[in-house]
């Protein structure tokens, strides 16, 4: 999940991952942006340009006061390995 963290901090948007799940094939990681980050819509769109350039298949979606990350287990594989 560093790896994530030091993605997005690059592209200038501070998140704080603090753990996920599996659902079906897909990694759920759940975190939180930092309070500095004012335009939540914008640091989802820059969060998942970001990561997709660098892992291809990965979405990120709003969850209220939270973030969600979605991986395909084998490229969450790939990243922490």
């Amino acid at each position: 999940m560093f790896k994530i963290e030091k993605l997005a901090k690059k592209a200038g948007v501070n998140i704080l991952l603090l753990g996920g799940s599996t659902w079906e094939e897909m990694i759920v990681l759940n975190g939180y942006f930092g309070r500095e980050n004012k335009n939540r819509e914008k640091d989802i769109k820059t969060l998942e340009a970001i990561l997709q350039s660098k892992y291809e298949t990965v979405y990120v979606r709003d969850d209220r006061d939270k973030v969600k990350i979605l991986i395909p287990t084998a490229t969450f594989e790939e990243i922490i390995n």
